[in-house]
């Protein structure tokens, strides 16, 4: 179970396929190699540091049991089908620091429920359907007016503004297996008005 890295430490080239459980990439690595933990069925959890800027071509394609993804501040590209066809994904939350998704980088994530996108700039690819999973179960949340509501518009994907909140904040955590975790003003905000979402669909409109 040993990880291969290139010489100088900074290129995680290929993850062994019988390890369990969670791993936090060390924050050396500056890049994977395409591939780079592809297939594997029994990685649960991934923490991605700032110091990898991008998530190259299908680095976790196919990596049927990884439930967890804790993406830090500094990554800025989700790479094509970088988690193709990941089925235990439930949530993903991308940092304000990604401007950019590749193609397909969540298609096929067949449970894949909420994804949080933070960076009003944040590009995606326009052509393929399904990168940010699929249209009738994924929810996502960003900012109006946004390159990501208009994608959920032509998508007709749900869509909650992140516009609605006040003082949304994200929280990393040290643990492994930690999702990023959401955290609402509660000075402004009554626990049943966050529980309120206000959805808006491909009309446009907006559901009380």
């Amino acid at each position: 179970n040993v990880v291969l890295y290139s010489n100088d430490k900074t290129v995680l080239v290929c993850f062994p396929g019988g390890y369990k459980g969670t791993f936090e990439i060390p924050e050396h690595v500056e890049s994977l190699e395409e591939r780079a933990f592809a297939y594997h069925e029994n990685l649960t959890g991934v923490t991605i540091p700032g110091t990898l800027e991008e998530i190259s071509k299908e680095a976790f394609a196919y990596a049927e049991s990884l439930e967890n993804i804790t993406i830090m501040e500094g990554v800025t590209y989700i790479g094509y089908r970088s988690f193709y066809e990941c089925t235990s994904l439930r949530k993903v939350i991308l940092p304000d620091s990604v401007t950019g998704i590749g193609d397909w980088a969540f298609f096929d994530c067949e449970n894949l429920e909420e994804i949080y996108i933070l960076s009003p700039k944040c590009l995606i690819a326009t052509g393929p359907v399904g990168t940010l999973g699929p249209a009738e179960k994924t929810v996502v949340y960003s900012y109006p007016d946004s390159p990501i509501h208009t994608y959920a518009l032509r998508e007709e994907q749900a869509f909650v503004s992140l516009a609605d909140y006040v003082d949304f904040t994200i929280n990393h955590s040290v643990d492994l297996t930690n999702e990023l975790a959401i955290n609402y003003d509660t000075a402004t905000k009554t626990s049943a008005e966050r529980n309120h979402h206000r959805v808006v669909r491909a009309t446009g409109g907006t559901a009380h």
